[in-house]
């Protein structure tokens, strides 16, 4: 066999060096910026998965204690499914350890003590380098070993848990693109990691270690909702007793409302209350007796129910005290146990036994509107104020008495989730992007209704797959999605990404305030 022409071999090397070296030099610094606040967007968005994916395995365990001969199975493949996702991330976080402190790639940070500045982010070289399989140029095979690590995740995870789709992560050995004007093949490692910047690898290993993430987080809330599944309704069984008020004034009734949790309306059971049976409907009997003389009183009794299936009998005893007493004061916040600086926050006064007009009512920490037994508090806005206190008295015939106080946290409205329309970021399909409207800041979870943000101005990057000319920024005024935005996402392909930034918002308090990042968007 004919050996090749070595001045040959070396005219190549020499041109690939000089290649790279052009490509590093159309790398702009807006391009590589853009990249850096991506890359941070998904390692955000990576923290925040891992959160909710403990949260939901908390759950799992406190279920699998409860009830350890029905949950074992589901649990132990929830364990399976948490150490091989562990493993497989672990796997690339190393992978991104070993570009960024590596000196024949990244070299490290400029600042490694907070993690700034990462050396040799536009280098282009280490793609090839690291994850190529081209030995001549120093290669080292890792794109394809972890293609096939993803693989196998994939066929593991289909195997403990078939009900749930794994592809959303990306293990097609070939991918096409549109190159020149035609339509090329490139090996999976070339697409996603050869001949771009140091910076652009870092973010896509980011984005695998999200896609790893939101895989385990379906596959375990999946196996979750499986406990209980196919059980019989009244498999846990227990007596509640529902009091309308458990604290009643001398002269007025005690009533309460007995019946089983989880009960079945058609199911009437037998209810005995104080040694007397109660009339039962719709599986549910109400008990009235009316309150004298002050002090504790008691109500035992027994619900007795019938197995349909098995035809067995069972107790279920109940007992619950309440209190007969003349008057206290009662004061509850309508929406928390906390006043919102620049809210109108509503505060329900009252004294059993006292009319309203009898109440004098007074605070401190804050400024206060009304009568009636209802007010509006509007908390001082100083930070060296932290309660709101409301105090309580009446007049009475004696005199004005007091009958109790109540201790508010002050706190300011808590800052919006950016949301991209009706979508939180990840990755989302160019038809639904393109439905979106308009930019949503949600105050999701809080307690007051009709609260919100105005976004007032932000900044998008958008960033093609492979960087260069599809690199565009965008500071648009207001919640509209601009359309030169749009115009992008419908010419767009899969891979591209948006970065939403910098979103400058008026708060209900009448206060701007600036958001770091927003969503981040891969469209798909």
């Amino acid at each position: 066999m004919a050996k090749g022409n070595p001045n040959r071999q070396k005219m190549i090397n020499m041109m690939y060096l000089v290649l790279t070296a052009l490509l590093a030099l159309n790398i702009s610094k807006q391009v590589l910026k853009a990249f850096e606040l991506v890359n941070n967007g998904l390692e955000n968005t990576n923290k925040g998965l891992t959160g909710t994916n403990t949260a939901t395995y908390e759950t799992f365990t406190k279920q699998w204690e409860q009830q350890k001969a029905k949950a074992q199975p589901l649990y132990d493949k929830a364990q399976k499914v948490k150490a091989e996702s562990k493993e497989l991330f672990d796997y690339i976080e190393n992978m991104k350890t070993e570009l960024v402190t590596n000196p024949k790639y990244g070299n490290g940070y400029e600042h490694p003590e907070e993690k700034a500045d990462l050396r040799n982010q536009d280098n282009v070289e280490v793609g090839q380098k690291y994850f190529g399989a081209d030995k001549a140029v120093g290669g080292l095979a890792k794109g394809e070993e972890m293609r096939s690590r993803l693989q196998k995740y994939k066929e593991d995870m289909k195997v403990l848990v078939p009900q749930v789709s794994t592809e959303n992560i990306d293990t097609e050995k070939e991918k096409k693109e549109k190159s020149g004007g035609e339509m090329v093949t490139r090996k999976w490692e070339e697409f996603y990691f050869l001949e771009y910047p140091l910076i652009s690898n870092i973010t896509m290993l980011n984005r695998f270690q999200n896609e790893v993430k939101n895989t385990e987080g379906n596959l375990v809330k999946y196996l979750l909702s499986q406990i209980g599944a196919t059980d019989y309704k009244f498999d846990n069984l227990r007596a509640i007793v529902s009091a309308k008020n458990p604290v009643v004034l001398e002269g007025q009734k005690y009533e309460a409302e007995i019946f089983l949790g989880a009960y079945d309306s058609k199911s009437n059971p037998d209810i005995i209350v104080n040694g007397a049976a109660s009339k039962v409907e719709d599986g549910m009997a109400k008990y009235s007796v009316g309150a004298t003389g002050q002090g504790n009183k008691k109500l035992t009794g027994d619900i007795i129910v019938k197995n349909p299936a098995t035809g067995e009998v069972k107790k279920y005893p109940f007992s619950q005290e309440y209190q007969v007493f003349r008057g206290s004061a009662v004061i509850s916040a309508d929406k928390m146990n906390v006043v919102y600086i620049g809210l109108d926050n509503p505060i329900s006064v009252s004294v059993p036994g006292f009319p309203p007009d009898k109440m004098v009512v007074s605070c401190s920490g804050g400024a206060m509107t009304g009568s009636n037994g209802k007010y509006v508090v509007r908390p001082t806005d100083n930070i060296a104020v932290k309660e709101c206190v409301i105090n309580v008295s009446v007049k009475a015939e004696k005199g004005v008495q007091k009958m109790g106080a109540a201790s508010y946290r002050i706190k300011t409205v808590p800052a919006p989730k950016i949301k991209f329309g009706a979508k939180e970021g990840g990755k989302i399909s160019k038809v639904e992007l393109s439905v979106q409207t308009q930019l949503v800041a949600a105050l999701e979870g809080f307690v007051f209704e009709g609260v919100k943000y105005d976004i007032l101005e932000w900044t998008y990057y958008y960033v093609g797959k492979s960087g260069g000319s599809k690199f565009q920024e965008g500071n648009p005024k207001g919640k509209i999605i601009p359309q030169e935005l749009k115009t992008l996402i419908s010419s767009g392909r899969s891979g591209d990404i948006i970065s939403i930034n910098q979103i400058r918002v008026m708060g209900p308090d009448g206060k701007a305030r600036t958001l770091a990042s927003g969503p981040s968007i891969i469209v798909q």
